[in-house]
């Protein structure tokens, strides 16, 4: 969690983004979550952490595309009407910002067991797809395969995983050998 503090250009944006979409400071709290007084007093202080400032600058945006869909203004004091439909647009907004692939790959090593990664030199493995090392591009998955195989002497397969009952999304990924302990340079040759 980042606790430094964002720079009063944030705290602006937020002001402005309030202002643009006809809430007052007092109404958008119940939306954020935070206790207005609170939060009215770390948006003037400047003490706002940057999580914070990120989430409410998501929650302006979604206000702001509400606002649009509706061609009209919206009264935000009403805050039983309006917070259910601002919540679901902000699933929907964070889920098109990080997508679910249609397909992944992990690597079986052992029936039920899938790589999750190599801790103090040797290679780990989860009973969970979910907390396996998962990859969106099946020559990388291969290579990671080999790698294995070269270095720690075990056999893995490359699984295909349908992704629409899991929902993982692109960020849960691995994007690097490294972050998984692999160097990329399996040692071996792909067939």
């Amino acid at each position: 969690m980042t606790t430094s503090m964002p720079t009063l250009a944030a705290e602006q944006r937020i002001q402005q983004g309030a202002f643009e979409v006809g809430c007052t400071i007092n109404e958008l709290s119940p939306y954020v979550g935070i206790h207005r007084t609170t939060f009215t007093e770390k948006l003037n202080t400047g003490s706002l952490p940057n999580d914070v400032a990120e989430k409410v600058l998501e929650i302006l945006e979604v206000m702001k595309r509400l606002r649009y869909k509706a061609g009209l203004p919206v009264d935000w004091s009403q805050v039983i009407v309006c917070r259910p439909v601002v919540e679901q647009m902000l699933v929907e907004f964070r889920g098109a910002k990080d997508p679910a692939p249609d397909e992944f790959y992990v690597l079986s090593m052992n029936g039920f067991a899938y790589f999750a990664g190599v801790r103090n030199g040797e290679a780990t493995t989860t009973p969970s797809i979910n907390k396996a090392a998962a990859w969106t591009d099946i020559q990388q998955a291969g290579i990671a395969s080999c790698e294995l195989q070269f270095r720690f002497k075990t056999n893995s397969q490359t699984i295909p995983i349908p992704n629409h009952a899991i929902k993982r999304k692109r960020s849960s990924m691995v994007t690097s050998f490294e972050e998984v302990g692999l160097s990329g340079n399996p040692g071996c040759k792909q067939q």
